[in-house]
């Protein structure tokens, strides 16, 4: 099963460019992959025994995010989770593959000439309907959910697997602050056959590519470039990335020749070629970051002795704990401004209004002076402020961290 590259959250890449699904795959884990699957699981988890305790499993940098999750929000009903199915994409069948374990061995008894499978985060069976909802974190760019290739599939699985002639997709965006975005569509038995046509022929496309691979090589293949290549397995060893690299790398003579004298021509295709190539260093700057997120790289070999790329830890923003904040605005500013602007957390920005609404003109106070005289006196209390840390890759003087010693070294 190592060579299956068909699945449900591989179609919107396929549907725009089967040769990917050609391609050797490079699979990565990422901090913000792993942070999706960290929150999945907390999910699934808090349905069945509840927040708490389903907290304790989660990660301690993952645990702010997961607590701040607003479950009440979240779509009701009683769910089967983590459901693994696959469609037979010639016969219109779906079978069961199972239930909440790794999808990898779940996956391995799929025949990739025949089938492709998906996993539902989550489905809730009504007499006459499925509902699907999908768990997403982070803001990347998502299709619409009447028009994404992923839930449209996920649909057609659910509906197919339970019997059932209508399906209601939701994407469910869950924020940094633990707020949940919610955007539906309804499919009717009519969409649900036009998704198992639109689906049958992405996986005869990827088919056709495969086969010219195997026969030709990958210079018989066209990807086509877009958004969609950002994540995609197969980078690495897309030709029109190599392509673009091996132009980077080697320059144009006739261009740089012709830097001195600059027509309307030559600007346009230098232009052109230094968005193509921002874009690609981009990805290879990304790749490199989500390595050394992991693993510290010392860049003394490459010409910067001293100094290391990886995880760098930053203090996040001051969290006002409320009752806190309550306080001393009771305290210095007077119990009824408090209780207009503090709510179960305060802001600083609450704290700059209510100091704004009560400042003694007599003694010209200034607004920010003030205001940061209150939020000292916040900082003083007992769990007044929190920080919710963050981190990031990038580069900085030092030794060897701890983390990039393993077993043997050293």
């Amino acid at each position: 099963m190592s060579d299956l590259v068909e699945s449900s959250s591989q179609l919107e890449r396929l549907a725009a460019c089967a040769a990917s699904g050609a391609l050797p795959q490079t699979r990565t884990v990422t901090p913000w992959s792993e942070r999706g699957r960290v929150v999945h699981a907390f999910l699934e988890r808090a349905r069945t025994v509840g927040r708490e305790d389903a907290l304790v499993d989660v990660p301690e940098e993952y645990r702010s995010l997961c607590e701040a999750i607003d479950l009440d929000a979240l779509p009701k009903g009683t769910w089967a989770a983590e459901v693994a199915l696959a469609l037979n994409v010639y016969a219109g069948t779906v079978r069961e593959l199972g239930r909440g374990a790794d999808r990898a061995d779940l996956y391995a008894s799929v025949d990739p000439l025949t089938e492709i499978p998906g996993t539902l985060d989550a489905v809730a069976v009504s007499f006459d309907a499925v509902l699907v909802p999908d768990w997403k974190t982070g803001w990347a760019p998502i299709a619409p959910p009447a028009r994404n290739h992923q839930l449209r599939f996920n649909a057609l699985l659910a509906a197919r697997a339970f019997d059932r002639w209508h399906a209601v997709v939701e994407i469910v965006r869950i924020r940094e602050d633990g707020s949940v975005h919610r955007q539906r569509a309804e499919l009717d038995a009519f969409e649900l056959v036009v998704v198992q046509q639109e689906v049958r022929a992405v996986h005869e496309k990827v088919q056709a590519a495969r086969a010219l691979y195997a026969e030709k090589g990958e210079a018989a293949l066209q990807p086509v470039e877009g958004p969609w290549c950002r994540y995609c397995p197969a980078y690495p060893h897309c030709p029109s990335k190599k392509t673009l690299a091996l132009r980077v790398a080697a320059g144009d003579e006739d261009d740089a020749a012709q830097l001195e004298l600059l027509t309307d021509e030559v600007v346009a295709r230098v232009w052109v070629r230094i968005q193509e190539a921002r874009a690609f260093l981009g990805h290879v700057e990304q790749r490199m970051r989500e390595y050394a997120y992991g693993r510290p790289v010392h860049l003394g070999p490459a010409g910067k002795p001293g100094i290391w790329l990886g995880r760098i830890e930053k203090p996040g923003n001051e969290l006002l704990d409320g009752r806190t904040a309550w306080a001393v605005l009771a305290e210095m500013r007077g119990q009824k401004i408090a209780d207009e602007v503090v709510e179960v957390y305060c802001s600083k920005k609450a704290v700059e209004q209510a100091v704004r609404k009560t400042l003694d003109k007599a003694k010209k106070e200034k607004i920010s002076k003030a205001t940061e005289s209150v939020i000292d006196e916040i900082r003083r209390r007992p769990g007044g402020v929190t920080r919710k840390p963050s981190s990031t890759v990038g580069e900085y003087p030092g030794p060897a961290p701890v983390q990039q010693l393993e077993e043997g070294e050293g």
